[in-house]
């Protein structure tokens, strides 16, 4: 399928595909992660509220390019499945990997990485590290699991953010730090992490609400009003209703 720009191509929410040059290594994925069922498509993309965000997606029939769910089992894919969905299409980026209970890894990530930054010292771990699609941003995967109740630690100023489950992580394979695909035990660097940059509650907890919602924004929007007003992870609210 060739590239095209027209709007007719996407489904909603999707409105365009943002186009990327990092080129996906696919040879140094970790081996072991290949292992897991746990594999999805994604695109960069632009969606109805102006934002552009990387989403789990699929090719229907007719060719157009839609937004996945990566949320349940029968939405991931084996590796070499999602690669061929991946394949299939230019429209498509590459594949990422949904990280669950039923995986010993934490997913780290480094946000806007600058040349003199601080947190370029965490680096020097012998793991799997790559830089993100956007070339500023890095994603380093450890055997090793979060020390919270929610699986998920967003630290004060988003300076490093862990998940070992419920997070989707496009991956690109351009290796960074000691540019090793092997994925190590090394849970003293979660919890030092976790020390070095304490949870701020109140500033991961607050949420404005927008003079104005976009269209197409609203449903997103006003969940997450509602999980802020009641001091809950958006996770935990989905999963207590679901339990309910």
């Amino acid at each position: 399928m060739s590239f095209t720009k027209s709007a007719a191509q996407f489904l909603s929410p999707i409105i365009d595909v943002v186009p990327i040059k990092v080129k996906i290594i696919y040879d140094n994925f970790p081996q072991e992660m290949k292992q897991y069922d746990q594999w999805v498509a994604w695109s960069h993309v632009e969606k109805e509220d102006n934002t552009k965000s990387k989403l789990p997606v699929y090719i229907n029939k007719f060719g157009q390019l839609g937004q996945a769910s990566w949320k349940t089992r029968e939405r991931m894919h084996s590796f070499d499945d999602a690669k061929k969905i991946a394949d299939s299409s230019e429209l498509i980026h590459g594949v990422g990997f949904v990280f669950t209970e039923d995986d010993p890894y934490t997913f780290i990530d480094f946000d806007k990485l600058v040349p003199d930054d601080e947190r370029h010292k965490w680096l020097n771990r012998k793991t799997f590290a790559e830089w993100s699609q956007s070339g500023n941003g890095l994603h380093m995967i450890v055997n090793g699991k979060v020390n919270s109740k929610t699986g998920s630690h967003l630290p004060s100023c988003r300076r490093i953010e862990m998940y070992d489950k419920r997070r989707f992580c496009a991956m690109t394979g351009k290796l960074a730090g000691e540019k090793t695909s092997e994925i190590m035990q090394d849970q003293m660097v979660i919890d030092a992490m976790m020390t070095a940059y304490p949870i701020d509650k109140e500033q991961t907890n607050s949420f404005f609400l927008p003079e104005k919602i976009s269209e197409g924004g609203r449903n997103t929007t006003m969940w997450a009003y509602a999980c802020s007003l009641s001091s809950s992870d958006s996770n935990d609210v989905t999963k207590l209703l679901h339990e309910a």
